[in-house]
């Protein structure tokens, strides 16, 4: 390398390696430019990386050089090229470009006559001075610190591995470059690279331009989300290509199954409505109408969470209900299902139920459950009439059939009603069982 001051160059020769006829030889020195015979100061210049392609039979020698930094200004520090030969009369040629706040490894495919097949970069990697890589399978393998955030690590030893790349990437393309999808469906798009043999094939990364339009999945697979135009964008490596997006709204015309409705008698004033749920529906439409009536007039809309309604009603009068399941299209303009069935039904009070009588201190008392509703109760003694009641009573002590005299009980027989004041009138029940202390 010669003596500091005494034309330094620098030199330091890293490699070699036999590639058809020719030796590679490779390095790293100051430009010749910049030796000086007798100057000092020059050891501190930056470095390239050279190379140098010798005819093993003529020894006809070429020299070039792999970088072009300039040898002062911002400090870069490039670590000595590693050659590894990859077959083929092939080779690669590795080092990091070093800079106060990152590591680069260059990675340089050459042929037998020194020609760069490709080139790649590798952010955050490096190759120091002590490491050797080896080619291992199809993969080129070596140990070296960490370099990271800037600062090089050496306490702990890493593992790296890169591809061998021996036929590069010249381009990609999709199956399609136009496509039309409906709202709500989805596609697959296919990737295919030129050469199709290329081992330099990336991961390769999709975007779109209008992810609300159409959005797009790892494996290319494309959503239609919405009305409109977007781009979806395959990349790899240094090369894209593209696939025009048109979502359309699609009139989705599927009937509606209509739903199959169901009465019960909830309470006095109220009949409860239940159906099944219509699959696609998005709620569902309540029609009603009385005997008095001649048409149909909806009551209420309902979303396609509620699967029943408890309509309110008057004792005494006869309802009919129909329903209908109602959705939305692409467009969103809304669709119906057919009616269910009428179903009818004449509102009543129900019946007391659970009545029961029992000897009480000074009577009998009689006692049933309450009914929803209801305005009040009327008890019947023997069949006559005997008491009213509030709604909020259920027991009644008949006095009556005790005799306080004899100290005994008259057995009598009841029943009773429940009733609900309607303009004045009283709508009455059916009678429950008629029981007595003997029942």
């Amino acid at each position: 390398m010669g003596v500091t001051g005494d034309n330094y160059t620098g030199c330091e020769v890293t490699g070699f390696s036999l590639a058809g006829n020719n030796l590679i030889t490779v390095g790293k020195s100051v430009p010749h430019g910049f030796a000086v015979n007798g100057q000092t100061g020059y050891e501190n210049l930056n470095k390239n990386i050279f190379m140098i392609i010798t005819d093993k039979n003529s020894m006809a020698s070429r020299f070039i050089w792999l970088t072009q930094y300039s040898t002062s200004g911002a400090e870069i520090t490039l670590t000595e090229p590693k050659l590894i030969p990859v077959g083929n009369n092939q080779y690669a040629v590795l080092f990091s470009e070093e800079t106060s706040n990152q590591s680069v490894l260059h990675y340089l495919l050459m042929d037998a006559s020194g020609n760069v097949i490709l080139s790649k970069l590798y952010k955050n990697v490096t190759i120091q001075t002590d490491s050797q890589p080896i080619l291992w399978g199809r993969n080129i393998v070596w140990v070296s610190g960490n370099y990271d955030n800037g600062n090089y690590d050496s306490s702990r030893t890493y593992l790296y591995e890169i591809p061998v790349v021996t036929t590069p990437l010249n381009g990609i393309a999709l199956n399609q470059t136009n496509l039309t999808i409906d709202e709500g469906n989805t596609h697959k798009l296919t990737p295919s690279f030129t050469p199709s043999n290329s081992d330099d094939v990336k991961d390769v990364i999709w975007t779109s331009s209008n992810p609300g339009v159409a959005s797009v999945s790892e494996d290319g697979t494309i959503q239609g989300n919405g009305y409109g135009q977007a781009v979806i964008t395959a990349s790899a490596g240094d090369f894209q290509a593209q696939c025009q997006v048109t979502v359309k709204v699609s009139e989705n015309n599927t009937p509606l199954t209509k739903p199959v409705l169901k009465l019960s008698q909830k309470s006095a004033d109220q009949i409860h409505l239940t159906w099944k749920k219509v699959p696609g529906a998005k709620g569902y439409q309540i029609y009603c109408k009385t005997d008095s009536q001649s048409s149909y007039k909806r009551i209420k809309t309902l979303k396609t969470g509620s699967l029943s309604f408890d309509a309110a009603v008057v004792p005494g009068v006869t309802y009919s209900f129909k329903v209908r399941a109602y959705g939305t299209n692409a467009s969103g303009k809304n669709k119906y299902s057919k009616f269910s069935a009428v179903k009818s039904r004449k509102a009543a009070v129900s019946a007391p139920s659970k009545v029961s009588c029992k000897m009480s201190n000074g009577g009998t008392e009689v006692s049933w459950t309450k009914v929803a509703g209801a305005s009040g109760y009327v008890i019947y003694r023997n069949g006559s009439a005997a008491k009213t009641v509030k709604s909020s009573v259920s027991t009644w002590k008949d006095t009556k059939a005790y005799d306080s005299q004899t100290g005994m009980y008259w057995v009598y027989n009841y029943y009773v009603k429940a009733f609900k004041t309607v303009n004045g009138k009283r709508i009455y029940s059916k009678p429950t069982k008629t029981i007595n202390l003997y029942s």
